[in-house]
């Protein structure tokens, strides 16, 4: 209760925003990360993970509060995800002629590209925050403090580009590493960025932790939208003739009705970018240009939520409750999302740190320590087994649970997985007698139709 009273008070305090302040936030995404949940048609940034019930795409918004204009809040996403966009309900209601609907996905240096243009449509010279839509973040206020610094950074010399970087907390492989260098003399955790690095092998992060100069890059981008598209320009030629097209459409949006995304010549300039000049901001811009900075988020936890063994790590419960009961099994995190309803008890034997995430028509089991995901999986028709990094599991799906389609398995091996209409199973091979324990378990605890 204090954080949130605090929260509110550093909103109210900080409600003078800047007129030359905007925000693209970049929403989205394959549906992979936290599969089977997430889908590419509800992909991780719109689920409902929060214990609060919001989504990530809703925290996200709501920690601009009190830091950038309602107004000035671009939400950059592919057209298929507008619906989604418009159902969010942030504190602050999103301003719908600031959703800009990418007819098709072409990495974030263009998304931002275009956030700038429009930017620049509004304000004659205009800072961007660029920022993705799917973090978890502990504590809002430290965060927008952390973000005004960085906006002094640029306010204080307009052609520095800032970089948010988070303090690592364990040799991570999965993130990208930004190396700090000398301190700038005007704000305290600013540092030159020395090098930019991407996903190490865990020998190398383990020395990235080691040498403790190295933070994870957080993906937010802070720079004057003028100056980030000079770079753009510059670093990526290819891309030149789109942004020229594109500023031609929004130049006449700005005196006519039409939005932008509708524009033919808009939607041609998009879709006709090549493969090669697609490319995250980070690469295009970031990692060449001179006069980059990074600020460090030291105030506040982050999460980039990129799998269930991070879920679990943030104390979010399982959406739906179900009855686990054990056999000779620990530290096993289970997920079951409503649409699993008809589920009542979860059964787990032998098995030691796993992630199980069952929806409808889907489960997922996964290694909790890897934070294993599976990556791509077909849409099949009959029940499916799709694995990664996994061998010599069965699996055994009884008729009245005909609704699931696909179970996947990641960095596991040697188990058994029995799936009925309202009972779920998973047990290591060779622990017959435990199974038979756990039934007599199950019996004594008269659970209706499950014995």
């Amino acid at each position: 209760m204090k954080v949130a009273v605090m929260d509110l008070l550093d909103r109210v305090a900080a409600s003078e925003t800047r007129s030359d302040l905007f925000a693209v936030v970049m929403a989205g995404g394959s549906g992979s990360r936290l599969w089977p949940e997430s889908r590419k048609s509800r992909p991780k940034p719109f689920l409902p993970l929060l214990q609060d019930g919001r989504t990530l795409f809703e925290a996200t918004l709501d920690r601009l509060d009190g830091l950038v204009a309602p107004d000035a809040r671009f939400v950059v996403v592919g057209r298929r995800f507008a619906q989604l966009v418009a159902a969010a309900k942030p504190q602050t209601p999103l301003n719908p002629e600031r959703t800009l609907l990418e007819p098709i996905g072409r990495d974030t240096a263009l998304c931002v590209a275009w956030g700038a243009l429009e930017a620049l449509r509004l304000n004659p010279d205009p800072t961007l925050i660029a920022l993705p839509a799917d973090p978890w973040i502990n504590d809002p206020s430290a965060f927008r403090k952390t973000l005004a610094k960085a906006v002094r950074v640029v306010d204080g010399d307009p052609e520095r580009l800032v970089a948010l970087g988070i303090a690592p907390t364990e040799p991570s492989p999965e993130y990208g590493y930004i190396k700090r260098g000398a301190p700038l003399d005007d704000e305290e955790n600013v540092y030159e960025v020395e090098m930019f690095r991407e996903k190490p092998t865990p020998k190398l992060a383990q020395e990235y932790l080691d040498e403790g100069r190295f933070f994870w890059n957080a993906g937010v981008g802070i720079w004057k939208a003028r100056r980030y598209l000079e770079l753009l320009r510059r670093y990526e030629p290819g891309l030149a003739p789109t942004l020229d097209r594109i500023e031609s459409v929004v130049r006449v949006r700005a005196v006519s009705d039409k939005r932008t995304e509708d524009d033919i010549e808009f939607i041609d300039a998009f879709t006709s970018v090549a493969k090669e000049n697609a490319k995250s901001f980070d690469y295009a811009v970031l990692e060449r240009a001179p006069k980059v900075c990074v600020v460090l988020g030291d105030a506040f936890e982050w999460s980039d939520v990129g799998s269930f063994s991070a879920l679990e790590r943030l104390g979010v419960p399982s959406p739906s409750p179900v009855k686990i009961i054990t056999r000779d099994a620990k530290r096993n995190y289970v997920r079951v999302v409503p649409s699993a309803a008809t589920l009542k008890v979860v059964a787990l034997v032998g098995v030691n740190d796993l992630v199980v995430d069952l929806t409808n028509d889907a489960l997922t089991i996964a290694k909790r320590e890897k934070g294993a995901t599976v990556e791509s999986v077909s849409s099949p028709f009959p029940v499916e087994v799709a694995t990664q990094n996994a061998k010599n599991n069965d699996v055994r799906v009884a008729a009245d649970a005909a609704s699931l389609k696909v179970a996947s398995f990641a960095g596991v091996d040697d188990l058994i997985v029995v799936m009925t209409g309202d009972a779920l199973m998973i047990a290591k091979k060779g622990n017959d007698a435990a199974i038979k324990t756990l039934v007599e378990k199950l019996q004594r605890l008269n659970l209706e139709g499950l014995c």
